[in-house]
């Protein structure tokens, strides 16, 4: 009888299915709408849930880095198209801000954390998987140091701490005056 040499078996690398040519562009376009309608304080047309689904089906397809750089342009586009206007108007009240200016900004502020906090929820894949691996910032910390770059110069900062020290010294002065009875 022939001695037949031992079969070897041989592992090829497994090739996942081949990504449709548009997969990137039709992904980031749900996640766009998402993050237009959620920054202008809407709804999402295609749900949470699509918007979940299409930032892991990016990131798993290895398109984390294209994703985050995307919404870092995303929200750039809102902070100089919509908040730099808002910001402006409430700074044109006088030399020093009003309460009124400094509430404005505090609401600014506030609608934009909420806004980053939904849109953080959303991307909680990038986060988690993407971002960790690769210690890049979060949506948070990606839009607060944005808002902090583009909208809080020195000239802001200036008008916004001038607009505080007055409002404390007038309330200062108003409880000086209601004890001087």
């Amino acid at each position: 009888m022939f001695k037949s040499e031992p079969k070897r078996l041989v592992i090829k690398g497994f090739k996942g299915p081949r990504l449709p040519d548009d997969f990137e562009s039709s992904c980031w376009d749900t996640i766009k709408q998402g993050l237009v309608a959620i920054l202008n304080g809407h709804t999402p047309a295609h749900g949470y849930e699509a918007i979940y689904r299409a930032a892991e089906a990016m990131v798993r397809a290895n398109l984390g880095r294209e994703l985050h750089s995307k919404l870092g342009q995303e929200l750039t586009q809102h902070i100089q198209r919509h908040l730099q206007p808002q910001l402006e108007r409430a700074l044109r009240s006088g030399s020093t801000m009003s309460r009124d200016g400094l509430e404005d900004v505090l609401m600014l502020w506030a609608e934009f954390k909420r806004q980053l906090r939904v849109i953080s929820r959303l991307l909680l894949y990038l986060e988690r998987v993407w971002a960790a691996e690769n210690r890049q910032s979060t949506v948070e910390e990606l839009g607060i140091s944005l808002f902090r770059n583009l909208l809080l110069t020195d000239e802001v900062t200036q008008r916004l701490v001038q607009g505080l020290r007055a409002l404390m010294e007038k309330d200062r002065f108003t409880f000086v005056l209601q004890h001087m009875d």
